[in-house]
Parts: C-alpha cells; structure tokens; sequence
C-alpha cells in the first residue's frame, strides 16, 4: 500500500483520469483492520476465517486482523497502533467485551477513523454489560453468524467517513477525570490533587450519571487538554465495567494525543512492563507525584495552545447544547444562561437553611450560581463543601455501640468540630498573602494559624481529605480507647472531649471570632452529604448524619451571630430524604425555613 493510501484525498484525487484519453487507474483497495477477543474461541475462528475468505477468494489482502492472547488490561504495542492509523477503518467484535478491543475502538475513532462494530449472535454476548456502560449501545452494531456474513458485511462497507470530533478545548477546566461508582482513598487523593494543582476539571460519575455514551466520552476527551483515569484492581466492586469505560476514554485520548494520566493502584489489572502508559501506585503519595507531573504538562499546554476551530465537518446544530446532566460540569458556563428563579433569590437573601428536590432538580445548578455570587464580596468567607456520603460509613460503624443520646451527641460534636476547623482553613487559605500587607489583621492572623495547626490534624488537601483523616483518627482513638466491639454506652463529657477534640476549641473559636469581625459575614454551603444514598434505603444511622449536621450549623450560626457576625448555613438535600428527616424529628419547627425545587434553574 503506497504511502497516503489511507487517506480521503488519495482515495478520490486521480490526476491521471483527467488526461483525455487516459485510461482510469486502479482504485486502490480501501485498508482495513479487524479487532477480536480471543476469548471465546469461536469468535476468533469466524473472524479469522472471514479474514480468509477476504484475502483469498476477494484477493484482499488490505484486510489484516490483529491475534493476541488476552491479558486482563494489557494495552496494544505500537504495531497495532501503526495499522489503526494506517487503516481506512476498523471492524471490531463485540460479541464479548474486552478491555484490547474497547482501547482499539476508542483509539481509532480518536485517529478520526471509521469505527464499524460486530456481533455473533450465535455466542452468549455482554449485552447486560453493555447496556450498563453506555458505549456500545450508543455506536449501534452489525449482527452476524458466520464467516461468509461477515465477510459479506465487510465487502459492502464503502462509507469511510470518520465521527466528526470536537475539538473545541474547554479552557476553564481543560482536565476530564473518570471517576468510578465508589470512590476510595485513592480517587479523592486524585481529585484533590488535581484541585490542589490549581485546575479546574469535568468528570464522569456514574452516581450522576450511570452510563457514559460514546458521544460524550469523545466530547469529553475533544474539550480535554488533560484526561486523568484510575483503573481498578480485580477486587474492586464494578471494576470491569470501569475499566471498560477507562480504555475507551484512554484510546480515544491516545488517538487526539491528549496527555493522559492513567493510574494502576496494585499491580493489576495492568502488567507493570507497561509503565510507560499506566502509572503504578503503591501509596497515596505516588499519586501525588504522578498528578505533580501530570499537572504542569496540562498547564503549559493551556498557555500554548491557541484557539482550535471546530471540525468544519460538524453540524452546527451538534454543537448545541442545553447543558450538561451534572451541574459540576458546567460551573464555568452556568452563569450565562442560569434563570434566577425564587428560591435562588431566596437563598441569596439567606432566608433558607434546606434546599430540597429531586436529583435532577438544580438543587447542584443553585449551589454554584450562589457561591460565585457570595464569593464577589472578598470579605465574605465563603465554605462550599461537597463530600461524598459514604465518608461517614466507617466513623458511624465504630460509634454504634453507643446508646442513642450519645451518638447523636458525638455525630453534632464532630459536624461542629470540622466546620469549626474548616472556617479557619478558608479564613487561613484565604488570607495567606493579603495578611502580610496589613497590619490591622497580621496579629489575629498568626494567632490563629497557630491555634489551628496541629501534630494530630493535617491541613492538607481538599476538604474530602480532611475529613477522612479526622474520621479515621476519631474512628481509631475510639477503638484504643473502648475496644473493637465498643460498648461503651454512654460516653461522659470528658470522654467526647478526648475523643473528639485535638485542639483547644475555645480557644480557636475565640481566636476565629475575633479574625472574622474583620470580615463580612460567614456562609457554609453544604452538598453531597446524600450523594449515593439509595432511594428506599436511607436508614436512621443516614438521619442522624443529616439532623447533627443541622444542629451544628445552627450552633455555629448563633455563636458568631452572637458575636454581631452574619453567619449563614445551608444545606442541600434530596426530597426524599428531607421527608424522611422531618419525620424523625420531634420538633417539626427547627427547620421551618427551606426552598423546594420543582425544576431547574438552567434553561
């Protein structure tokens, strides 16, 4: 095959035909590359012998297939690589998913090849599987049986025009991260870093959204300067359906020549002879080195790269949008087409402790259109917290043994505790600069960094890890202090005391008030605490999270409001939930001040 062959233009520009009297050259024969799991065998006898009859009886032999054995999560060598780029398009079976296959198909499409997808409906295929990941189902597929259909299916293929891409990069937050259904240590370590390296990014969470089509993967990815993807270990719950979704993101992101950063916390389902595209970690700070490295690629890409048109291929009407199913995705955007509806002025005028609605909503949507606008007085402390509900599974686990009363005890005395230091870190963050040019506050400043930090306390990271160290650390002082089984009972006050505090929280909140009534006002905003909880599963250990961390708000709230300091809390639920709560509660009256979206505010 002569060199250019597999492109469009060399295919229909024939200079000689022009020439009168020229007989018409041979049309070269369009290059194809077969894709298939080796597993099961079947499949890789019909697709070779397709392959076969295409070489021999049509004399084909631009037709090749590419046979490897299987290996959980072995990513293709750079031959594979040359004849995807070199093909004018790709066949692949997915009669069986494959993590080969599915890194193939997303690496072709992004080399802006034809993508023609197949099945043996002969053979028990995925099809559960792939209606929950959401990728295949939306490029549709090509029922056959035997070689000869096949084979039939390939000669008719005369469409060799690619998917259009997107290629427009989404400069307020230019990093994509796929993140899974249950998050661990690992993945909040990414997202903080990736935070803590100053980048604003968009994600995919199967909580917000459970399937990923193939149309937004490769929009994703086209906005993208930087993608981050964590694969999961065999011991994962969901872990092939991730990692499926992870290798069609990460071929299609190799195929763009996005700069990638794909991360292996084990040593599987990756062999480690392939480090030069997975990142292996062992710990939590390789994937803090990794994302240090990943970080400064993205942000010298962003400075340089200049602004890149659509594809003049793409209908303008495929650009349209009317937003993203996640509000997280589209904070940047939000404000320019946002509906200021009632409940947000509302919330504005700090008349509302409980936003309430179904998921879908905009409960998310007014939680940042408030926060950018809170934010504009830079006076204003500001706290907009989202962390995830499970966090809490563990430190609710260790404290069962406790009788009621004390539970609920110490569950509000860790919710004001951790506002308490969150406050500070926002006033301490904020202030790390502007306090060395001002000696009205350089005092009050030093006083309370020094009352803040602690041997016992990290304040490091985003708030997701603050949190997690100080469940762990209360989680684990508690079994030192009353045994795994834990039946205490009830704690006194001295025991809530050690259990709970490592600082000295008068002297920290003194410390605090008297560095905020340099300030105008403090507003905690509070997401996520429902995040991930099942419909008809909110149990009374979920309630009692929800109406501590209420209780303690309101704690906050009066004892800076005592102090002639606005202080305003509010937090953001599901209806379900919130019904859920208001029965549990003997005192209907405490929070008789919510807003309940019925639609959303983006339009």
């Amino acid at each position: 095959m002569s060199k250019g062959a597999g492109s469009h233009k060399s295919r229909s520009a024939l200079p000689a035909a022009e020439m009168p009297g020229a007989p018409a050259p041979a049309r070269p024969s369009p290059a194809g590359f077969v894709a298939f799991p080796s597993a099961p065998r079947e499949v890789g006898a019909t697709v070779r012998g397709a392959v076969e009859l295409l070489q021999t009886r049509h004399s084909l032999g631009s037709i090749r297939s590419w046979e490897q054995n299987d290996v959980a999560g072995k990513f293709v060598t750079d031959p594979i690589f040359k004849a995807i780029r070199r093909a004018d398009f790709l066949v692949a079976d997915v009669t069986r998913l494959n993590f080969n296959v599915t890194y193939e198909v997303g690496f072709a499409i992004g080399c802006a090849r034809r993508v023609l997808l197949v099945r043996n409906v002969a053979l028990a295929n995925d099809e559960d599987l792939i209606r929950e990941i959401g990728l295949y189902d939306t490029l549709g597929w090509k029922d056959y049986r035997t070689s000869n259909e096949l084979a039939e299916f390939i000669l008719t293929i005369t469409d060799f025009e690619p998917l259009p891409l997107l290629d427009e990069i989404n400069r307020k937050a230019p990093v994509f991260v796929v993140s899974p259904r249950d998050k661990t240590d690992v993945e909040i370590r990414i997202t903080s870093r990736v935070k803590k390296a100053g980048l604003q990014y968009r994600s995919f969470d199967p909580q917000e959204q459970p399937r990923l089509s193939a149309t937004d993967a490769i929009a994703n990815v086209g906005q993208s300067l930087g993608i981050v993807i964590p694969l999961l270990s065999k011991e994962r719950i969901e872990h092939r359906s991730h990692n499926l979704r992870a290798a069609f993101v990460a071929g299609v992101a190799a195929g763009m020549e996005r700069t990638t950063c794909l991360l292996q916390f084990g040593n599987d389902p990756v062999p480690l002879d392939y480090r030069d595209l997975v990142k292996s970690c062992s710990t939590l700070e390789h994937v803090n080195s990794h994302i240090a490295d990943f970080a400064p690629r993205v942000t010298e890409l962003l400075q340089h790269t200049a602004h890149v048109r659509a594809d003049p291929r793409v209908p303008w009407l495929t650009t349209f949008t009317l937003g993203q199913s996640a509000a997280e995705n589209e904070f940047s955007e939000l404000s320019r087409y946002y509906v200021e509806i009632d409940e947000y002025l509302r919330a504005k005028r700090g008349e509302i402790q409980v936003v309430t609605g179904r998921k879908g909503s905009g409960k998310t949507a007014l939680f940042g259109q408030l926060r950018d606008f809170l934010r504009r007085d830079k006076r204003r402390i500001v706290l907009d917290l989202k962390p995830e509900g499970y966090q809490l599974l563990e430190f609710m686990e260790t404290i069962r043994g406790l009788a009621q009363a004390s539970r609920e005890h110490v569950v509000s005395a860790f919710w004001e505790y951790l506002l308490l230091l969150e406050v500070a870190n926002k006033v301490l963050q904020k202030d790390q600069e502007a306090h060395l040019y001002n000696h009205e506050v350089r005092e009050l400043y030093h006083k309370l960094d020094a009352e803040y930090r602690h041997a016992k306390y990290t304040a490091e990271g985003d708030f997701a890890e603050r949190m997690i160290t100080l469940t762990n650390r209360i989680a684990s002082d508690y079994k030192e202090a009353f045994g795994v089984a834990g039946g205490v009972g009830v704690l006194s006050q001295a025991q809530l005391t050690n259990l709970i505090y490592t600082h000295d929280v008068a002297k920290l909140r003194s410390c605090l008030i008297a560095y905020l009534k340099q300030k105008n006002g403090v507003w905690i905003l509070f997401d996520n605490i429902d995040k991930g909880w099942p419909a008809h599963g909110v149990g009374p250990e979920d309630l009692v999270v929800v109406r501590s961390l209420l209780d303690a708000m309101r704690k906050i709230g009066r004892a800076l409001q005592n102090q002639d300091l606005e202080c305003h809390g509010m937090l953001f639920l599901r209806n379900d939930v919130y019904e859920l709560l208001i029965d549990s509660m003997p005192d209907r009256g405490k929070i008789a001040t919510r807003a309940g979206l019925r639609r959303s505010g983006r339009r």
